[in-house]
């Protein structure tokens, strides 16, 4: 049985029958999710996105410390199910300058590493679990705790677990050593991901095609944005003519790290701008 997104069915009878008879033209099932990666400077961020797609890439050099986003693809296939997933990578830069910045990226929808270190006795793990709690509809968290020089990343995780519940499990590595953990991480990522509610849901074969067609303008013709007219336009273009269903699929394609449509302000620039290249 094919059940609507949950915005779809929040919207109402109307809604849902506009759904089905989209569906009843062509179906698709989508196996995409985003996962953010966030922490303070310096802890091994990058170097955690940067491995689970190589576990022998070397050390990123200081100098090349994330600045504001830098997005990865990350493909995996199903175990049990032979179906490819695909996850859209995004490591945050932790420099204080950019955490005023947050609060736009961060969406639901999503899986959430949080990256310790052991420089400082008491890491700013409140305020990353937090802030994602906040603006993430408790997505599941996996903390991430790089003990360097193998020497423990000194944390209450009795404390942090009984105030933050979406934290699904804590692992330690050793990226600067032998890679220690780092399987079980992507193991746990690969599951976590996995149970995302919206991951192998039914979707109109034309959401799908919207969402190929602003990914072939950012990666042939290079566009790095375009305005909410032309992405109206290329949903009608695809027989989207509901503006409801045009902005659900907007949304949904922010969520799972595709594009960037910020909607909460219906007057601003930005959301009469649909973002194609969000770094």
């Amino acid at each position: 049985m094919v059940n609507p997104p949950i915005e779809v069915a929040n919207q109402g009878i109307q809604a849902i029958r506009n759904y089905f008879r989209q569906i009843e033209k062509g179906k698709d099932t989508l196996f995409e999710a985003k996962l953010i990666i966030v922490g303070e400077g310096g802890v091994g961020k990058t170097t955690l996105a940067r491995r689970i797609n190589n576990p022998k890439c070397p050390l990123p050099e200081e100098k090349e410390s994330t600045q504001r986003i830098d997005i990865q693809q990350w493909n995996f296939v199903m175990e049990g199910q032979e179906k490819d997933f695909r996850v859209n990578i995004w490591d945050f830069g932790g420099q204080e300058i950019y955490h005023a910045t947050h609060q736009f990226f961060l969406t639901k929808r999503s899986v959430y590493a949080v990256v310790a270190d052991n420089r400082q006795e008491s890491p700013n793990l409140p305020y990353w679990l937090e802030i994602v709690e906040l603006l993430s509809n408790k997505s599941p968290v996996l903390l991430i705790k790089n003990e360097k020089k193998d020497q423990k990343v000194q944390i209450n995780e009795k404390e942090l677990r009984a105030r933050f519940e979406n934290i699904k499990e804590s692992l330690p590595t050793n990226f600067a050593a032998d890679n220690r953990g780092l399987t079980d991480i992507i193991n746990n990522l690969k599951f976590q991901l996995q149970q995302l509610p919206h991951v192998g849901t039914t979707l109109p074969k034309t959401w799908i095609n919207i969402r190929n067609e602003l990914e072939r303008l950012f990666k042939e013709e290079r566009k790095n944005y375009i305005s909410l007219n032309e992405y109206y336009k290329i949903c009608e273009d695809m027989k989207v003519t509901d503006r409801t269903f045009q902005l659900e699929i907007s949304q949904f394609l922010h969520d799972i790290g595709v594009i960037l449509h910020f909607q909460d302000d219906p007057i601003s620039t930005l959301y009469n701008t649909v973002i194609l290249n969000p770094e």
